[in-house]
């Protein structure tokens, strides 16, 4: 599977695959947002980690946000490499907020709950996401 990595303006990074595309922003220090559409390939997974093993260089404790409410579906290597990365920086991480719609991900959310205790927080419906995402964005965390 091929990505392409395409042109954004901003604090906006995108790539995608001939099934989906992954979209990154870093609107303030110590938050990021994944926006995930369609299908993610394994390929992805190493760019999600990328970026956050950047934020901990940084020296900053990343609030996570994944707005996966249009993500169709993933190659097991996706979640279980973020499950993973999670898990193994629970503690420098303040917290992974994550939006879910499909059957799919909301068994992966689940599954992923159950092994990353308090630091994984679901949403159901976008309002809900977007106003801690707000929250987060106006508070400078």
């Amino acid at each position: 599977m091929i990505l392409q990595k395409i042109d954004c303006a901003g604090d906006e990074l995108r790539w995608k695959s001939d099934r989906g595309n992954l979209e990154i922003r870093r609107p303030a220090k110590g938050i990021i947002l994944f926006v995930e559409v369609g299908f993610l390939d394994k390929e992805f997974a190493p760019i999600i980690q990328e970026h956050l093993d950047a934020m901990l260089k940084g020296g900053e404790q990343p609030e996570i946000f994944v707005d996966a409410y249009d993500l169709e579906g993933y190659d097991s290597e996706v979640r279980i490499g973020a499950t993973e990365w999670l898990k193994s920086n629970r503690d420098k991480v303040r917290k992974q907020h994550m939006l879910v719609r499909s059957r799919l991900t909301k068994m992966g959310l689940s599954v992923a709950s159950m092994a990353l205790g308090g630091v994984l927080e679901g949403y159901a419906d976008r309002p809900s996401f977007d106003r801690a995402y707000r929250a987060a964005v106006g508070s400078g965390r």
